[in-house]
């Protein structure tokens, strides 16, 4: 699967991991990075002379982590600006996969960049400050902004943004420091487990009450005590339209609220690749088109069944050319269901 990037991307200038590159909420650094090594060497070998772009998302927020900090000790501390693309640090946790891309031009990007004068791409979990969907994460930012006074709907830069998102990152993240790397976090993959007993493949009679009752019954009550506490709003339909809808109107907040000046803004995070044929354009209120690059993790729950047409089907890439649309491309599209990885845990 990784020569089926490789080849998708050979004739690019320069390859641009838009964040997730290493799971760092699932066991302690060292074992996470570790899994990276591999592909950071092949990565090496396909892109040697070219430039590879490191983007951090949530799931891997630590690896940015110090040089935020650093950005902060300066003697005049400048506003974390919207673009940025610098050349990636040596130390910490990044820079164990940076030292194994020795051949590549290897830079650091957060909290996006520009990829021409009018593509912006980021990561995309400043979404979640926005979303109306209800998962242990966007609960737990939602329920962190109330406590410490921030409102969503006023952010405007990205300081901001980190100042409610960081401290929960760093939080997951130190909790899974000196555990067992066979030890599953409480909230390892909660989202998707809980889809799949929504919506699951086996159609037994208690499968279907179970699935029935969290829908009509569980979620919406949830989501009911939930917005009696002042948090969200959180809507109750959980379905696969909703969901598009919800990541779709939430990403459209942050370019609002960050002002980002695209005519095509580019991201990833909730796994949902798109627009698909015939869901027409993503298009912002500030007249930006948006495109999800999907996900390159297989899951089960969510891609079973679609073969390469569903929106979670992984391998999902996005072309940049010097003009046009971007273009989005099924680099795995025609890889068969029994021949994808087994999902980690």
């Amino acid at each position: 699967m990784r020569e089926r990037l490789f080849e998708a991307t050979k004739d690019v200038d320069r390859l641009v991991i838009l964040g997730d590159l290493v799971e760092l909420r699932e066991a302690p650094v060292g074992h996470s990075v570790e899994t990276v090594y591999e592909f950071a060497e092949h990565l090496n070998s396909a892109f040697a002379g070219r430039q590879v772009v490191i983007a951090a998302g949530n799931h891997d927020h630590p690896l940015i982590a110090g040089w935020l900090e650093g950005r902060r000790l300066r003697p005049k501390p400048q506003p974390l600006p919207v673009d940025s693309c610098v050349k990636a640090p040596r130390s910490g946790p990044l820079g164990t996969i940076v030292r194994r891309l020795p051949d590549c031009e290897v830079m650091l990007a957060y909290p996006g960049l520009r990829l021409r004068d009018d593509v912006y791409a980021t990561h995309g979990h400043y979404l979640d400050l926005h979303m109306s969907v209800p998962t242990l994460e966007t609960i737990a930012i939602s329920l962190f902004a109330k406590i410490e006074g921030h409102e969503p709907d006023e952010l405007a830069t990205p300081d901001q943004y980190e100042a409610v998102l960081a401290p929960i990152y760093a939080l997951v993240y130190a909790t899974v420091q000196g555990r067992p790397t066979t030890a599953r976090p409480l909230a390892s993959g909660a989202s998707v487990r809980m889809w799949g007993a929504m919506y699951p493949e086996d159609d037994g009679r208690v499968a279907r009450a179970r699935a029935v009752a969290l829908r009509r019954g569980l979620i919406p009550a949830a989501a009911g005590l939930l917005n009696a506490a002042g948090l969200g709003p959180f809507g109750t339909e959980m379905t696969g339209p909703a969901l598009r809808r919800a990541g779709i109107a939430a990403m459209c907040r942050v370019v609002e609220r960050l002002g980002i000046d695209a005519g095509w803004v580019i991201y990833g995070h909730t796994h949902r690749a798109g627009p698909l044929p015939g869901e027409g354009d993503w298009r912002a209120p500030t007249g930006a088109r948006l495109m999800n690059c999907g996900s390159w993790t297989w899951a089960p729950q969510l891609a079973s069944g679609s073969a390469g047409k569903g929106p979670y089907w992984p391998g999902r890439t996005v072309i940049v050319g010097d003009d046009g649309p971007p273009q989005l491309i099924g680099v795995l599209d025609d890889v068969p269901e029994n021949e994808m990885p087994l999902p980690v845990g």
